[in-house]
C-alpha cells in the first residue's frame, strides 16, 4: 500500500514491467524468508554460503514472481494459490 502509492504498478491490461514497489516487496520477502530459514545455522555456527545464496536467489525469484501476479491480478488470493502450489511442489519434489 504505501509502496504502491505513488509508484508506476502493473494492471491485467498494461505491459509487462518490474515496479519499484513489486522489487522493494521481493526484497524484503527474501530477507524474511532468509532470516527464517537461516537464523538457526548462524546461531549453530554452521551457515553454509552455498545454501545462503541459494536461499536468498530462490526467495527472492519466488518473491518476484508473487509480486507480479499480485499487482496484475490486483488481487490477494492468486497469490495464495501460487503459494500453495509451492508448496506442494516442495512437499512432492522433496519425497522423491
Amino acid at each position: 500500500g504505501i509502496l504502491a502509492k505513488d509508484a508506476a504498478i502493473q494492471s491485467c491490461r498494461s505491459g509487462w514491467f518490474l515496479s519499484y514497489p513489486s522489487v522493494a516487496s521481493a526484497v524484503l520477502y527474501a530477507a524474511f524468508i532468509a532470516y527464517l530459514v537461516l537464523l538457526p545455522d548462524v546461531l549453530n555456527g554452521t551457515l553454509q554460503m552455498m545454501v545462503a545464496a541459494k536461499c536468498l536467489f530462490s526467495a527472492t525469484a519466488f518473491g518476484m514472481a508473487a509480486a507480479v501476479v499480485r499487482e496484475r491480478s490486483q488481487s490477494v488470493f492468486p497469490v495464495i494459490f501460487l503459494h500453495a502450489v509451492a508448496l506442494i511442489a516442495f512437499i512432492f519434489l522433496s519425497s522423491i
